[in-house]
């Protein structure tokens, strides 16, 4: 494989097919092929290499630092919004508002809902953002982080409480 070319050899290609993405701030779906460049996901012979491994493309550094992603029922969400000013409802009203949640049926299948910002539980790191009228920043969450998870407050609850899901079909 040539290491002088910023193409990705189609081998290595289809590693940035996703499973699900949403632009909030366009209000439409990101299909499955365009996903990996939409969220700079794609290999390439240009981008820093493993010292061991010097012949596998890597994924170049992101230059997308506006947006924030976060996953929502198996699905990538992403908005326009700053952390540094922010605060964690927000966030959450801006991806609400921008679809996420309303239960759209998207190539990779339909979504599940939530009615207001206030039943969704935003977690970074493994650590539940807890106080709404906090800033993103305030949790140490990086200008431009893509891997902030969403759930339902309820399932949050049920957890705490020491019980499981709903019906045992529901991680099925």
């Amino acid at each position: 494989m040539s290491t002088s070319t910023s193409t990705p050899n189609a081998s290595w290609y289809d590693v940035g097919v996703g499973k699900g993405a949403w632009d909030c701030d366009a209000k439409r779906e990101i299909l499955p092929e365009n996903e990996g460049a939409e969220f700079e996901e794609i290999p390439t012979a240009d981008a820093p290499r493993f010292e061991h491994l010097p012949d596998v493309p890597t994924v170049p550094p992101r230059k997308d630092f506006e947006r924030v992603s976060a996953w929502w029922d198996g699905c990538r969400y992403r908005v326009t919004f700053d952390v540094n000013v922010g605060s964690v409802i927000e966030l959450k009203r801006a991806l609400i508002d921008g679809g996420m949640g309303r239960g759209d049926d998207m190539t990779t299948g339909k979504r599940r809902t939530v009615e207001r910002a206030e039943d969704v539980v935003l977690f970074y790191r493994g650590e539940e953002l807890v106080d709404d009228e906090k800033t993103l920043k305030s949790y140490e969450v990086p200008r431009g982080c893509k891997i902030l998870l969403c759930i339902r407050r309820d399932l949050v609850e049920r957890a705490k409480a020491g019980f499981g899901p709903p019906c045992d079909s529901y991680w099925a």
